[in-house]
């Protein structure tokens, strides 16, 4: 392989990472066209019981997550690319907690699972052509209030999009922040 196809596999597997973030993201926050930027739009997702076109999905999935939980977090963990061409393969390891209120108790559901996501590149633009949600594990335990949890002075509490601190904050300038 030369260093010219290295370097455009890197990019094309950074491009599909960066797909998979803005899903999360999108999904965390509650941003319809950062998970919409994810698909290609005639892109399909298998999500257990919500699943359809991109667009169909989002529209079914904003509410459920808007109306069944105070807050979602997802965090990728591994992730394998297989590339073949302009399509790919991606395995990626999630956990995402889900938090719910009943009767003033907050509950966590810990889902451990992958996206398992055929990728396509159309006009130059890595996206997700079909999705399947395979869910491997999950638990539900209560959540314990701490101390940081409540005092928002310490530390922002994350919230949805417009209002989290990620639509709040600009790129730094370069060279202001210290290199380790």
């Amino acid at each position: 392989m030369t260093i010219d196809a290295a370097v455009q596999v890197l990019l094309d597997k950074d491009a599909i990472r960066d797909a998979v973030l803005r899903y999360c993201r999108g999904v965390d926050r509650l941003e319809p066209e950062m998970i919409r930027s994810a698909y290609h739009p005639d892109g399909y997702d298998e999500h257990g019981e919500l699943h359809g076109g991109r667009d169909e999905f989002i529209d079914a999935l904003l509410p459920v997550l808007r109306d069944n939980y105070v807050s979602t977090s997802h965090t990728v963990a591994n992730q394998l690319i297989e590339l073949d061409g302009d399509r790919a393969l991606s395995e990626t390891y999630f956990v995402a907690v889900h938090v719910t209120e009943s009767d003033g108790q907050q509950w966590q559901e810990i889902v451990f699972g992958r996206y398992v996501d055929n990728f396509e590149r159309r006009e130059g633009d890595w996206r997700i052509a079909h999705r399947v949600c395979v869910i491997d594990s999950r638990n539900t335990q209560p959540v314990n209030p701490s101390r940081l949890a409540t005092d928002e002075t310490r530390i922002p509490r994350g919230r949805r999009y417009p209002d989290d601190t990620v639509y709040t904050q600009q790129a730094a300038p370069a060279g202001s922040r210290s290199r380790v």
